[in-house]
């Protein structure tokens, strides 16, 4: 099971981090993603679907708090594999940044991409493990206030 590309969004659609894994997905999938989400925006919580797909390219997100946190891939996988992947992901980048905001991520834009590296190899989870991550990931946490 492989990802092609992992990205962050704010909910007005724009990008904050963007890594592509295999180049298999055009880069114009933050546009579908947000597209396709925005034209549900009216519906109740409960029916908005955080798994779908366009085309060939399927979605897999969570929004929590002002961001969208999305994960895509050409493969048919499990929905709760990529939900779970998603889930321990934003706790890493909370266990490092100590709170996931649209400012934190920005302000600490470049330990979070070293740290999506360290998570996922060509688009493999790796370890999501804080602990076991700590000593991959060399740039220092800005904190907001």
């Amino acid at each position: 099971m492989s990802f092609s590309q992992f990205f962050i969004l704010t909910v007005v659609g724009d990008v904050i981090i963007f890594k592509d894994y295999r180049n298999d997905v055009a880069k114009l999938s933050t546009d579908q993603f947000f597209s396709r989400v925005s034209a549900h925006a009216s519906k109740s919580i409960e029916d908005i679907e955080p798994v779908f797909q366009v085309e060939d390219v399927h979605f897999v997100y969570q929004k929590i708090g002002g961001i969208y946190v999305v994960l895509t891939t050409r493969y048919n996988i499990s929905p709760m594999l990529a939900m779970s992947l998603i889930s321990h992901i934003t706790h890493a980048i909370k266990d490092f940044c100590g709170v996931l905001t649209e400012e934190s991520i920005r302000q600490n834009f470049a330990m979070v991409y070293e740290l999506i590296d360290e998570i996922m190899e060509f688009g493999f989870p790796q370890t999501t493990d804080a602990q076991a991550l700590k000593p991959l990931v060399f740039n220092q946490p800005v904190q907001i206030n």
